[in-house]
C-alpha cells in the first residue's frame, strides 16, 4: 500500500473501542468480518448508516483506502448496501477515486449491474469518462461484463446524463458504446402528464425577447430566480441549479439580483445566500432527511431547529445577507383571512412609503417563534429578523411540521412564488417613484426570470369526487371517499406550482419584456414530500439530471443571458 495512504492503526483501535464497541452492545452485528481481512477502516466494514454517521462524526478518514485501494464507498458498491453508499456521499467522499485496478465506485456499481447506485453515484456527480486500466470507461462495461436484464435500463441511465461513446480507434466494442453505434439502452415508459402548450409558450419567448431588445441599454436590468416549494423534493431545485452552475462557471447565486422561495426553496434560498455551496446544499437536505422526517407526523420541530440554525447561524439576521435580495414566503395565519407574509433583507415598498409620510406600523416584541400577543400584528423588520427563523417559518408544512408562532408554510398561497416576486417588484418600483427616488429604483425591471419546480408528478385519474347526501351504508362509504378525494383536491390547488400559475407569470413575463425560463422535470411517480427512501430519491434527482441534460441547449442559451453582465443591486 503507498505509504501516503498508510492506515494509523492507533486511531482505528481507538475508534473501535470507543464508538464501534458502543454500537455493538445491542448485540447486532454491525460490521462484516469478511471485509476485515481487505484491511481499511472501521468505515469500510461498516453495514449500516448509523455505524457510518457515528465513525465520520468521530473523524474517521472518510476516503481511507484498504489493501486494495478501496474506500469505503467501493466496499459500499460492491456490497450493494445503497444506504450506506448515500450515507458517505452525503458526507462528502470522494465519488471518483480509483482502486488498485483503477476502478472508480461508478465502474464497480455498472459490474454489479446495480441501478440505484449508478443512480446515485451519477447524481453526486462521478465521473462518467474515467478509465479503468484496461481503458474501459463505465459506459464500454456495460457491453462487456454484463449480460443480464439490468444492461439496457443501466446503459439508458448512462446515456441520458451524457455518457460519451468510445473514440473511434477502440476494441472490442459493441452498438452501446462504439462510435459508430446506435443503441443508447431501453428508456423507462413515459409518465402520464398535463397536456402541453409548447407552441403558446414559444409564442411568448419570442415576444419576450423581442421587447427585452427595445428596451433603453442604459437602464439596469435585474435577474430573477424562483424556486419553489415541496419538501424533500428540494433536492430537484438542487439539481437544475447545478446544472445552471456549471454551464455559467461560478456560484449560481451570484448570478441573480433577486431570489424568490416558498418552503423548501425558501430554505435553499438562505442557504445559497448564506455562502453554502449547491454540493454542500445536496448533503444538507439528506440530513433533513434522516433527522428530520423522524416519527410520526407532524414530526418534532427540534431536530428540523437544530438543523436550520447551524446551517444559517443563530444569530444572522436578515439584513447580515447582503447580496442576493431575498423574498422568501410565509402565510400569517393568526387572522381571518390569512394573509402572505415576505421575509425580506431589504426595505419594502410599504415601508418605504411609511418613512415618506411619517407613518409607522406596530410591530411585534416577541420574536416569531413566540405565542401570544395581538392578533393582527407587525413582523419583525429586516435587521431584526432572524434568517433561521424566516427558514423555519417557510417551511412550516400544516400536518408535517408544528406552526412556527403565527407562521405556516408559504406554499399554502404561493408554492411556485414567481406572480408573488413579480408583484413585489412592480410595488417596489412604485414605491420609490412615488417617493421622489427614483434614481435609487433598483433593478426592478428584470433582464431574465428563471423559476425551478421541484418536480411534475404523473396526472392519475381521481373517482368518487361527489358529495351527495347519503342514503344507505355503501353510499355513506361513497361520501367517504368522496370528501377525501375532494380535499386532496384543494389541498393540490392551493399548493398548485405548475399549470396555469406558470402559464400566468409567463405571459406577465412577456408583457414586461422578460425572457422566462421554467424547469421542471417530470418524475416517474409521485414523491411525498418527507420521502425517506433512498432508492426512489435518487431514482428522482437523476430523472432531473436526465431532464437538464436533454434540455441542454436551452441551459445553454440562458447561460449567456446570465453572464452577459456583473453588475448587483
Amino acid at each position: 500500500m503507498p505509504l501516503d495512504h498508510e492506515i494509523d492503526w492507533t486511531d482505528i483501535q481507538t475508534t473501535i473501542t470507543s464508538i464501534v464497541g458502543d454500537i455493538l452492545q445491542d448485540n447486532q452485528p454491525k460490521l462484516y468480518q469478511q471485509d476485515m481481512k481487505h484491511g481499511g477502516t472501521p468505515l469500510h466494514w461498516a453495514i449500516s448508516r448509523e455505524v457510518i454517521e457515528a465513525l465520520v462524526d468521530k473523524n474517521c478518514d472518510i476516503n481511507a483506502l484498504n489493501f486494495d485501494g478501496r474506500t469505503a464507498l467501493h466496499i459500499m458498491v460492491l456490497r450493494g448496501r445503497l444506504e450506506c453508499a448515500i450515507a458517505l456521499l452525503s458526507r462528502g467522499a470522494e465519488h471518483s477515486l480509483c482502486d488498485n485496478e483503477l476502478n472508480t465506485p461508478l465502474h464497480l456499481a455498472v459490474k454489479q449491474s446495480n441501478i440505484a447506485i449508478v443512480q446515485a453515484l451519477v447524481v453526486f456527480g462521478a465521473d462518467l469518462e474515467a478509465k479503468n486500466n484496461m481503458g474501459y470507461t463505465a459506459r464500454h462495461l456495460v457491453h462487456t461484463e454484463m449480460s443480464n436484464s439490468n444492461a439496457d435500463k443501466i446503459l439508458y441511465v448512462l446515456h441520458a446524463v451524457g455518457a460519451k461513446r468510445c473514440p473511434e480507434e477502440s476494441r472490442g466494442c459493441g452498438p452501446s458504446c462504439s462510435a459508430r453505434g446506435d443503441y443508447n439502452g431501453v428508456p423507462p415508459a413515459p409518465a402520464p402528464g398535463a397536456a402541453a402548450r409548447d407552441l403558446v409558450s414559444q409564442m411568448l419567448a419570442v415576444a419576450a425577447m423581442d421587447k427585452s431588445a427595445s428596451l433603453e441599454a442604459s437602464e439596469k436590468q435585474g435577474k430573477l430566480l424562483c424556486l419553489d416549494g415541496g419538501g424533500i423534493r428540494g433536492l430537484v431545485l438542487i439539481q437544475i441549479l447545478l446544472h445552471l452552475e456549471e454551464a455559467v462557471g461560478r456560484p449560481i447565486i451570484s448570478c441573480f439580483d433577486w431570489v424568490a422561495g416558498t418552503s423548501t426553496g425558501g430554505i435553499l434560498a438562505l442557504a445559497l445566500s448564506s455562502g453554502k455551496s449547491l454540493r454542500e446544499c445536496q448533503r444538507l437536505y439528506f440530513k433533513l432527511k434522516e433527522y428530520a422526517f423522524v416519527g410520526m407526523r407532524p414530526y418534532a420541530s427540534e431536530p428540523l431547529e437544530a438543523i436550520l440554525k447551524e446551517c444559517l447561524g443563530t444569530e444572522t439576521v436578515m439584513t447580515d445577507i447582503q447580496h442576493p435580495k431575498l423574498m422568501i414566503l410565509a402565510v400569517l395565519a393568526d387572522r381571518k383571512p390569512v394573509d402572505l407574509h415576505i421575509f425580506r433583507n431589504y426595505q419594502s415598498a410599504q415601508d418605504i412609503l411609511n418613512d415618506l409620510n411619517g407613518t409607522s406600523s406596530p410591530r411585534e416584541a416577541a420574536p416569531p417563534g413566540a405565542g401570544g400577543g395581538d392578533a393582527c400584528f407587525r413582523p419583525p423588520r429586516p435587521q431584526e429578523q432572524l434568517a433561521w427563523q424566516a427558514a423555519r417559518a417557510t417551511g412550516a408544512a400544516p400536518s408535517y411540521f408544528r406552526a412556527f408562532g403565527k407562521y405556516l408554510d408559504g406554499g399554502l398561497m404561493g408554492n411556485n412564488p414567481t406572480l408573488d416576486a413579480l408583484t413585489e417588484l412592480a410595488e417596489l418600483r412604485l414605491a420609490f417613484r412615488g417617493s421622489g427616488q427614483l434614481e435609487k429604483v433598483p433593478k426592478t425591471n428584470l433582464k431574465v426570470v428563471v423559476s425551478c419546480g421541484t418536480g411534475l408528478i404523473p396526472v392519475s385519474q381521481l373517482k368518487d369526487i361527489d358529495v351527495f347526501k347519503p342514503g344507505s351504508l355503501f353510499e355513506t362509504a361513497r361520501l367517504a371517499w368522496g370528501l377525501s378525494a375532494i380535499g386532496s383536491l384543494l389541498v393540490d390547488q392551493a399548493t398548485q406550482s405548475d399549470g396555469r400559475v406558470v402559464e400566468r407569470a409567463r405571459a406577465w413575463c412577456a408583457c414586461a419584456g422578460a425572457p422566462y425560463y421554467r424547469f421542471c422535470p417530470p418524475l416517474s411517480r409521485d414523491v411525498a414530500m418527507d420521502e425517506c427512501s433512498d432508492e426512489r430519491l435518487v431514482t428522482m434527482l437523476w430523472e432531473a439530471h436526465a431532464y437538464m441534460r436533454d434540455h441542454r441547449d436551452m441551459v445553454k442559451e440562458l447561460a449567456a443571458l446570465l453572464t452577459d453582465t456583473d453588475d448587483k443591486i
